[in-house]
């Protein structure tokens, strides 16, 4: 009885966790080789444009996966796309990794954190074809080179 209650349960929370994604379009990540940044190593990624639907409105944020090497409480990013514009609309964000106290902010175990970074804009993605695609590009605009510390970087699409 009670292995079928635990069970039930378990099940429960497997739909509920698979209900979360709900909206979005777009989730990938690009591991960073051996915890090392490079500056002239932009992360692209590429989305199909059948998974958009030009004209909606979908908010867009940058994943960040770091370990405690790394050395900052802020983070530059150069985040470019072609998602509004063509050929490429460029933004600088800066970005708090951590307080004025060190704590690293949003959620982590042991010594690996996940941020998540809202883009500061709802974009309206506009028509591309397949040939063209819609494609994004994330770069750190860092002094140092490698970037020691960051671990993974993903983008992730929610329609709005």
């Amino acid at each position: 009885m009670i292995r079928r209650v635990s069970m039930a349960c378990l099940t429960l929370l497997l739909f509920t966790l698979a209900s979360c994604s709900k909206g979005e379009m777009y989730y990938r990540y690009h591991h960073v080789q051996h915890g090392k940044w490079h500056r002239d190593s932009s992360l692209l990624f590429a989305i199909d444009p059948v998974a958009l639907q030009p004209g909606r409105p979908y908010g867009l944020s940058i994943e960040l996966s770091f370990n405690n090497a790394y050395p900052y409480q802020d983070l530059w990013l150069l985040v470019e796309h072609n998602l509004t514009t063509s050929p490429f609309h460029a933004d600088t964000l800066h970005v708090k990794v951590a307080d004025e106290r060190g704590r690293w902010l949003g959620t982590g175990v042991g010594g690996l954190h996940q941020l998540s970074i809202a883009y500061p804009h709802v974009v309206r993605p506009t028509t591309r074809d397949s040939t063209t695609g819609y494609r994004v590009t994330v770069a750190h605009y860092m002094d140092d080179n490698p970037l020691k510390g960051v671990e993974k970087v993903g983008l992730k699409l929610v329609q709005q």
